[in-house]
Formats: structure tokens, C-alpha cells, sequence
């Protein structure tokens, strides 16, 4: 007997639960507010680290405003109460473990990224300038940023425009955040794809990778000789994942030649052999 298909997870009724576990609810202005509680500026994330000697103050309030601040923070504190390490201070210490603990226990991430989903959801206005002034707060966190990335594909979508922030993005001086907006607005949007397609030309390669990626899953072709210019053009990474992607086209047909230990010759050798392929099953 097979075993019964499992229905597909509803990524919004998901979301809901993961909120309603942490007793947050998810009308507008409740996600508003739960994203500026934990967006702070970059003076705020520095005073952080002031407020680890506070929790070994001889005063009690003094002690427990700098917990709840520290914890409040949410991931944007996590770098500081990591890097704090022991301290000769016993209540320091224990003050440090709960706050870590606190933020591990609940599974901030997870409520960060289905708080994001949820006001995408509402199509609430200015979603794109919440989620991405709160991204500097958790530079490292990749479970965010695609959390994020997620949210603002759907947000998009379901307002059927390019939100003007997001188009200033993809002009923007931070690759990470012009990779963000190019992968959003090329998924989402069929109309801002001619803008996308620009970033084929941008001076980081990781730009154009996922740009160039982006486009080609949505059935753009004219992306692929852009692509495989990276081969000898681009990082090493990038040069190994375009050659996967195109080893998916590949299917069952082979390859004599391939990166190897990716010197110059074969790397040259590689871009030139695809390219060779690519003209003659381009059309198919």
C-alpha cells in the first residue's frame, strides 16, 4: 500500500503558527512594530557591546534593562553576546547564557522570517524598506536573507509592481542587496526583467551569476553566453556553479571537456566547449 501524498505546506498558514506560538500577532501594524523593535541603527548595534558590562552592574534595574534591551534586540544581538566570551564576572556569564538561550528557545529566525512573509501577505506599504533596513542587523544570517528574498518575491507579486526601493537596488553600491533585488524582481515580475537583464554587466560576478540564473529559470535565453563568460570571467564558485547549470541541460549527453582543477587552460578550454554547445542546441 503507498504510503498517502502529503498535502503541500501553505507557506502563509505556516507562517501564522509559527507567530501564534510566539503569541505575535500578525495584523499590519503588530508586524510593523515587531520589525522596529529589532531594527537598529548602526550607533545602536555599536552600544550593544556597552551593554555587556551593564549586566554586572551592583544595581539590580540597571542589570535587568540591559537583559531586556540585549534580548529585545533579537539577532541583532547575537554577534555581541557571542563575542563577549567569559567574562571574570559570574553574573556577566549567566546573564550572557540566558540571553542566548532566550533567543535560541524561540527560534527568532523563524519568527523573523514569517513575520516578513506575513506582511508581504497583507501587501502591507513599504514592506521592501522594513525588510531591507532591518538586513544590516543580521549581515550573516543566510536563514534570513533567503527568508527575506522569499517575502519580497511574494510581496511583489502580489501588489503586481516593481517597488520603486527595490528598482534603487539594483543600482546600489552593496552586491548583496543589488543579487537580492535582481533574484525578487526577475522571479517575480516578467516586466522589470529588462532591468534585471542590465546586471549582466555588473562589475560583480556573483551579481551576474544569480541575475543571469534568475532569468534563465524564467525562460530567458539570451542570458546564457553572459553566463558562460563567468567560466573564465568570474570566481572559481561561480565558474563551478554555471558549469553545473549547464550539465542540468546537459541530461544524459556527456562532455569531454570540463573545469578540472580549474587552471587557466582548462577553464578557457571548458568556456569554449560549452559555448560550441550551446550554439549548436541553443534552439532546442
Amino acid at each position: 500500500q503507498e504510503a498517502p501524498v502529503e498535502p503541500p505546506v501553505d507557506p502563509v498558514k505556516a507562517a501564522r503558527a509559527v507567530l501564534a506560538e510566539g503569541k505575535i500577532s500578525d495584523d499590519p501594524d503588530s508586524l510593523k512594530q515587531f520589525f522596529k523593535q529589532r531594527t537598529l541603527s548602526e550607533a545602536e548595534r555599536k552600544n550593544l557591546a556597552g551593554l555587556i558590562q551593564k549586566l554586572g552592574s551592583d544595581d539590580f534595574d540597571t542589570r535587568e534593562n540591559a537583559s531586556q534591551t540585549l534580548s529585545g534586540a533579537g539577532l541583532a544581538a547575537l554577534p555581541t553576546l557571542r563575542a563577549a566570551g567569559r567574562d571574570s564576572d559570574v553574573e556577566v556569564n549567566r546573564r550572557i547564557e540566558m540571553c542566548l538561550k532566550q533567543l535560541n528557545d524561540v527560534n527568532e529566525s523563524g519568527r523573523v522570517n514569517a513575520a516578513a512573509l506575513m506582511l508581504a501577505h497583507h501587501k502591507v506599504e513599504g514592506t521592501p524598506k522594513i525588510l531591507l533596513d532591518y538586513l544590516p542587523c543580521v549581515p550573516n544570517d543566510e536563514s534570513v536573507l533567503e527568508g527575506t528574498r522569499l517575502a519580497l518575491i511574494l510581496y511583489s507579486k502580489n501588489t503586481d509592481r516593481a517597488d520603486p526601493l527595490l528598482e534603487q537596488t539594483l543600482a546600489g553600491k552593496d552586491a548583496k542587496l543589488r543579487t537580492l533585488a535582481a533574484q525578487v524582481l526577475g522571479e517575480a515580475l516578467p516586466k522589470a526583467r529588462g532591468e534585471v537583464r542590465k546586471l549582466m554587466q555588473d562589475p560583480a560576478s556573483e551579481v551576474r551569476y544569480h541575475a543571469g540564473v534568475t532569468l534563465a529559470r524564467a525562460g530567458d535565453k539570451s542570458v546564457v553566453p553572459d553566463l558562460l563568460k563567468l567560466i573564465t570571467d568570474g570566481s572559481m564558485d561561480d565558474a563551478n556553479l554555471v558549469e553545473d547549470l549547464m550539465f542540468q541541460l546537459l541530461g544524459d549527453g556527456k562532455m569531454e571537456t570540463t573545469l578540472g582543477q580549474g587552471d587557466a587552460a582548462h577553464r578557457k578550454a571548458s568556456r569554449a566547449a560549452w559555448e560550441k554547445w550551446w550554439k549548436d542546441n541553443e534552439a532546442k
